[in-house]
């Protein structure tokens, strides 16, 4: 009698084909590929959890630090955060909208970007109020937008454009740098006059650092770095007030009730917090001793709520997204690409360390705010643009093939290659007489 075959019902599955339970990793990854990071490249990655870890924290700071301010100026605790918490909301949407668009899409657009800066920069000396002493704003219904923060990216995005569209070609050194540093000229001596030095030296050195890893030899840079050194000395001397500035970095402890007093209580507040803080909220001087502790000086905030502790972990997070701007760049897959990147970096790098160096009394008070930290609108805004580019350019990197920056034709390159192409299409030199050359091998002729 034949054996029958259990019911389906009956069948017994193997202990590796059994239904598991869920594994929290498996959650996880599910969750991640729903948000489409787990494909993503590292540097993306790490580019988005640094910048939205800052801008976090910064709305957090903004809200501790701009009590006293919002009630002196809108009779109440909450204005400040508020407006950052919504610039903030924009700002994210506009850089994930950035980050999905490939970065080299805005190429075509950089010389119309170019213009429309340029023009509202000098519509803001006959649009802007004078606010502290400088017209940087123009007034747009409830919000003042300042076009200097938005010049900062701009002229990145163009030079980054320039110096890739020369270096297509056949450059000289003089085409490279020259259009550039034009460009960066005219906008130093725009926003110089707004007054605002440190975001006009933001702009010159941003464009020099293209230029530098774009291959310019060094009888082009020294010349260019000294020359500029001069300017900027002379911009200091011509300034009434950057004068008074330079004279209180020196002299820091006579007289701080004049000239030094936001200096002063910037050190005493960051030095109140000890290691570990007095706790979110329970700082004092920001109480109307630290003046724009949610400004320039909310590093200072941080110092005495969270102490040492808490602006180190501020200044490594800064170094992190640092070092990922400079790995994207060196990984690009074009020229464009790493000198965007570069230009980037440099911008969000420099900006950091000249506002920590004033709070801290290492360099002159300029008025430009902390990255990600700080209230302003535009410049949080503008800040989340560019990291939207760094996550593009991270996300245009190829997979398995690692790519530099040295690998991309600089003016040097070029020239070489450029040679040994001519060298390549010459006709070859006969062997003289004698040598080693053999002869060619002739047939007789045969007759009928």
């Amino acid at each position: 009698m034949p054996l029958r075959r259990p019911p389906r019902t009956e069948r017994l599955r193997p202990e590796s084909h059994r239904r598991q339970p869920t594994r929290p990793s498996r959650r996880l990854r599910r969750t991640l590929n729903s948000l489409a990071l787990a494909s993503m490249p590292g540097e993306a990655l790490g580019v988005i959890v640094v910048v939205g870890l800052l801008s976090i924290f910064g709305l957090i700071m903004v809200a501790s630090a701009s009590a006293q301010p919002s009630v002196a100026s809108y009779g109440n605790s909450w204005q400040f955060s508020v407006l950052q918490g919504f610039f903030l909301v924009f700002g994210v949407a506009v850089a994930g909208l950035v980050a999905k668009i490939r970065f080299d899409v805005w190429r075509p657009y950089a010389s119309l970007g170019l213009g429309i800066s340029l023009t509202s920069l000098v519509a803001v000396f006959f649009m802007s109020p004078t606010i502290g002493g400088a017209q940087r704003w123009i007034p747009l219904g409830i919000v003042n937008v300042q076009p200097s923060e938005f010049a900062k990216l701009i002229v990145v995005i163009w030079v980054a454009h320039h110096v890739a569209t020369q270096l297509a070609g056949r450059p000289t050194q003089a085409n490279v740098v020259i259009p550039a540093l034009g460009v960066a000229g005219a906008f130093f001596g725009l926003i110089y006059f707004e007054p605002d030095l440190g975001t006009a030296s933001i702009v010159v050195f941003s464009v020099l650092a293209i230029l530098l890893i774009g291959g310019i030899s060094m009888r082009w840079f020294l010349p260019i770095a000294g020359a500029g050194l001069l300017v900027g000395m002379a911009a200091v001397l011509f300034s009434t007030y950057q004068r008074a500035r330079i004279a209180n970095l020196f002299d820091q402890g006579h007289h701080w009730l004049q000239g030094n007093y936001q200096l002063h209580q910037s050190k005493t507040a960051l030095g109140s917090g000890g290691i570990f803080g007095n706790g979110l909220g329970q700082g004092t001087l920001k109480w109307g001793a630290i003046p724009n502790p949610h400004t320039d000086f909310i590093f200072s905030v941080i110092g005495e709520e969270f102490g040492l502790v808490g602006t180190v972990a501020v200044l490594l997070l800064f170094m992190v997204l640092v070092g990922l701007g400079v790995r994207i760049a060196t990984r690009a897959p074009s020229t464009y690409g790493a000198f965007l990147a570069m230009g980037i970096t440099t911008w969000l790098g420099l900006q950091t360390l000249i506002n920590v160096a004033s709070v801290v009394g290492f360099f002159p008070v300029t008025g430009v705010p902390l990255p990600f930290i700080s209230y302003g609108g535009t410049s949080l805004v503008v800040d989340l643009m560019a990291a939207g580019l760094l996550v593009s350019v991270a996300l245009s990197i190829p997979r398995g093939r690692l790519t530099t920056v040295h690998d991309a034709p600089t003016a040097a390159t070029t020239a070489r290659a450029r040679s040994d192409a001519h060298r390549r299409t010459s006709p070859a030199t006969p062997a003289p007489r004698g040598g080693s050359r053999r002869a060619p091998v002739t047939r007789p002729r045969t007759t009928r």
